[in-house]
């Protein structure tokens, strides 16, 4: 089977724009090693397909040896909110993509399925809503 990422690493590869570095499962705390490398490649820019621990300990590795690119990923890290708040911060400028809008949007449609998920919620269990549950019910 084909990896789905071949197609944007070819590309990127024929523009040598790309210093792509990965990581193994090993030692998932310790990314000082990822981060110097990323700081040794020269790269501007950073795209990062991962999980929010992954990108918070990334972020927090780069920023203590100054390593401060242009950071970008994809809707896996789209939930700006708890990012921010995992990063310490970190987070901002993020350029990053989402499937939906975000739980707290003023879109009057938006607030109206917000409402109506908030109740639900109460009902069920007292909870609050999650952004996947706000986002499916928005398409």
């Amino acid at each position: 089977m084909e990896n789905r990422n071949d197609g944007g690493r070819a590309y990127l590869e024929k523009q040598d724009q790309t210093g792509r570095k990965g990581y193994s499962r090993g030692n998932r705390s310790d990314l000082s090693t990822h981060a110097l490398k990323l700081k040794n490649s020269g790269a501007e820019a950073v795209i990062m397909w991962t999980n929010p621990t992954a990108a918070a300990l990334i972020l927090a590795e780069t920023a203590k040896i100054g390593f401060k690119p242009q950071w970008a990923t994809s809707n896996t890290l789209s939930d700006a909110a708890l990012m921010m708040q995992i990063t310490k911060g970190l987070w901002g400028g993020m350029i990053h993509s989402n499937f939906g809008e975000l739980p707290d949007s003023n879109i009057p449609l938006m607030v109206n399925i917000g409402n109506g998920i908030r109740n639900w919620r109460l009902r069920k269990d007292g909870g609050h809503f999650t952004m996947q549950e706000f986002s499916l019910l928005n398409h």
